[in-house]
């Protein structure tokens, strides 16, 4: 009995997928140092913004297990727990959509307002994402678009309403979150090509081709990087020398040590690092 408790405890604990919440939550975080500066840290809405966060994570993550399990199944994916038997379909959505609900409930008592609308749509993006009869994870290149704003632009944007309504001037850096977390999609697709074909799962990927997603991956690398040093000159232009400096050092040693694809990933992060500087200092 207490092994079955035990078994079932780290099978949900696996089906929360934690270890992958780093990235989405310092995009969260971004945007709310962004708006209130490093002081905002021991302000009391910095608890109930990474609880409302984490909840929201777990639920994305959760709920794409649930409705991968055909796929994941005939793929014999062992990182899906509902796939291989640890847990069961109904539990992991009853899971969920606890995690969604109470998020929601927090989100609105704690904030209300902006926060609370961004909130609701980041839960209805993410289910829509993952769940019939919508699934656009399954509609390229819908999949891509939608990853852009769930798990990128509006987890900015919600750290930042927390503190101050957004204004027009900051959708320069959510283009630029938007289309980072397209690229991070595009890699996934990528590296996920031969399997997700194997299984007849359609993404963006096996819709255009291996070598029109390579096209299309170089394109949105460029643009990304493009709209990231210029919202880096214009909220932080005096940063704007050793950042660039710092970026070339990193990519040229990411690619002497054969990590080509951790390079843009590094870049990306040293370019964030000096548009937030001006306002945490």
């Amino acid at each position: 009995m207490t092994e079955e408790i035990i078994r079932r405890v780290k099978g949900h604990y696996q089906n929360l997928r934690i270890l992958d919440w780093r990235g989405y939550v310092a995009m969260t975080l971004f945007g709310y140092l962004f708006a209130g500066g490093i002081f905002a840290i021991s302000d009391r809405t910095t608890l109930p913004l990474l609880l409302t966060t984490s909840l929201y994570l777990a639920f994305a993550f959760s709920i794409n297990n649930c409705f991968d399990l055909k796929e994941d199944m005939r793929s014999r994916k062992t990182k899906n727990p509902i796939a291989v038997g640890v847990i069961g379909f109904r539990e992991a959505i009853i899971t969920s959509m606890g995690c969604a609900l109470s998020g929601m409930a927090l989100s609105y008592i704690s904030f209300g307002g902006i926060p609370s609308v961004i909130f609701l749509l980041l839960l209805l993006l993410a289910f829509a994402y993952s769940a019939p009869p919508l699934r656009f994870k399954s509609l390229p290149p819908i999949d891509t678009i939608s990853h852009g704003l769930f798990f990128g632009a509006l987890l900015f944007l919600y750290g930042f309403a927390v503190v101050e309504k957004p204004p027009s001037s900051i959708l320069l850096l959510a283009v630029s979150i938007f289309l980072y977390s397209i690229l991070i999609e595009l890699k996934n697709h990528m590296n996920d090509y031969e399997s997700d074909l194997a299984a007849g799962t359609i993404t963006t990927a096996c819709w255009l081709g291996i070598d029109r997603t390579r096209k299309l991956f170089r394109i949105l690398l460029c643009l990304h990087f493009i709209v990231l040093f210029y919202a880096l000159y214009v909220f932080s232009s005096c940063y704007l020398l050793p950042i660039l400096t710092s970026v070339i050092l990193a990519v040229a040693i990411a690619s002497i040590c054969g990590e080509k694809s951790r390079a843009t990933d590094v870049a990306s992060v040293l370019a964030y690092i000096g548009v937030l500087i001006p306002y945490i200092l």
